[in-house]
């Protein structure tokens, strides 16, 4: 324009041709300025955060990528070339934990933010859990113009959380099961936990923590 700043436009042109001859041609002219300009601002948004561990995912209010960090092409094994410009459900399907699709998307509109737990199911078959949190990106003019996603992977924590809680189970199922009577106690001397086993000896655990005390 007259102060320097580059204006970009949609062209669409539609012509008719007889016998080889171009005899009319069509045209609509639109101004998408804003629309890149609003593109432009989600894609450095996220590629200044390229080598940060969390996934940074940026698309515009349809949901298409405009921006696939590395912990996003390690996280979902998909390289950015790939799904740039396409609809993220196109190649990622979350389940959401304890809320629906439809719910994120009312809390979006709502209140520009939505944090949850999810999941998904990677090509080889692992499932995947994650903590995400999404926000809404707006322009100067305070207009939505995109949501940017952070995703940080927590599967080794659940599956360790998982095992301790197995290991617990088993571990009170071999103690309830021993004949001998046992008791934990803390550091005061208070009873905090006991085996089936002492309750048969006191009769019931509340006379168990009569007895002992």
């Amino acid at each position: 324009d007259k102060h320097g700043n580059k204006s970009y436009f949609l062209n669409n042109l539609v012509g008719i041709v007889e016998d080889g001859m171009l005899l009319r041609v069509w045209g609509t002219h639109r101004n998408i300025t804003r629309q890149r300009e609003a593109e432009e601002k989600l894609r450095n948004l996220a590629q200044a955060m390229q080598n940060v561990s969390d996934v940074i995912i940026s698309t515009d209010l349809n949901f298409n990528i405009l921006a696939w960090n590395k912990a996003a092409e390690q996280v979902y094994e998909i390289e950015a070339d790939v799904v740039l410009g396409k609809p993220i459900r196109q190649f990622v399907h979350h389940e959401y934990v304890n809320c629906t699709r439809e719910d994120v998307v009312v809390q979006l509109e709502e209140t520009d933010f939505w944090e949850g737990l999810v999941y998904f199911d990677r090509r080889d078959g692992k499932r995947i859990y994650l903590t995400m949190s999404l926000s809404c990106v707006k322009n100067d003019a305070g207009e939505k113009i995109g949501f940017v996603g952070i995703h940080k992977d927590i599967t080794d924590r659940r599956e360790a959380d998982e095992a301790l809680r197995i290991s617990e189970e088993r571990y009170r199922s071999v103690v309830n099961a021993l004949r001998e009577g046992i008791v934990l106690l803390d550091k005061t001397g208070a009873i905090i936990a006991h085996n089936s086993g002492i309750e048969k000896i006191f009769n019931d655990s509340k006379s168990c923590r009569d007895d002992c005390e």
